[in-house]
This record gives structure tokens, C-alpha cells and sequence, in this order.
């Protein structure tokens, strides 16, 4: 969608978009921003976050999480290269700082518990459990 502009009526904040397909008073749940290193739309403007996002920190895996990515690599899922992806971003809450670099954190990913932790500038995973079901 476009968003043509924003007004403010009798305290409803109310966005008029273009280039839409629903019928009138439709309710719109969700707009997510337009982002033009991972969109393609050719005559689209992004102004929420026109560059890519820059890679934070080196990941690195323990023995036992990385032959578990490579006792499971197939040719549909690169396990070690998908958090390797994910990991590098920082996927820290952005309210926790960086003065807490060891906590330990841990995420649901496909079928697996990943348990992962800062050091200075790298993110080491730590672990990778199947999750049973």
C-alpha cells in the first residue's frame, strides 16, 4: 500500500492509503514498512530504514552444536547458516544494553531449542536441542 497521508479526527488517528484492494471500512490489522534492501518495488520510497541492516557480531558454534547442524544439513535446510543469519543481526532485546554480555539466551527455531551468549564481539551458540513431538 501507499500512504497518502495521516490525519487526526475527533482523536481517531486515520491513515489514507492507495493502491489497495479491500472494500471501504475494512479494518487493516497490520502495515509493515517498506524496506528497499529486502523489497522490490520499483517506484516505491522507503523513509523508516532505507539502508540494509549492518551485521553486528561474529557467530560461532560449539562442537556439539555444530555436528548437530551438520548431522541434520539437508538440501532444503543449511541449520548452522540459518542462525548464522539470524545471530549476526543481534537478536537481542533492544531494551537489555550492552553491559549484560554474558547472559545466556535461547530461541525456538524449527524444531530446535538454540541456546546462544555474547562475548565481546562475537555470539557463541552454545547449544542445539531437538525438540521432541
Amino acid at each position: 500500500v501507499k500512504l497518502d497521508k495521516i490525519a487526526i479526527d475527533q482523536g481517531k488517528v486515520i491513515l489514507h492509503l492507495s493502491g489497495i484492494d479491500l472494500l471501504d471500512g475494512t479494518p487493516i490489522l497490520d502495515i509493515k514498512p517498506y524496506l528497499p534492501y529486502a523489497d522490490t518495488v520499483l517506484d516505491a520510497t522507503g523513509g523508516f530504514a532505507p539502508d540494509a541492516l549492518q551485521l553486528k557480531f561474529d557467530v560461532r558454534f560449539s562442537e556439539q552444536a555444530r555436528q548437530l547442524c551438520q548431522r541434520i544439513k539437508t538440501s532444503d535446510i543449511d541449520l548452522e547458516v540459518l542462525i548464522t543469519q539470524l545471530l549476526s543481526h543481534d537478536p537481542r532485546p533492544a531494551y537489555y544494553g550492552e553491559d549484560r554480555a554474558h547472559k545466556q539466551f535461547g530461541m525456538r527455531l524449527l524444531d530446535f531449542d538454540v541456546k546462544w551468549e555474547v562475548r565481546g564481539t562475537s555470539v557463541c551458540v552454545l547449544e542445539i536441542v531437538k525438540i521432541s513431538g
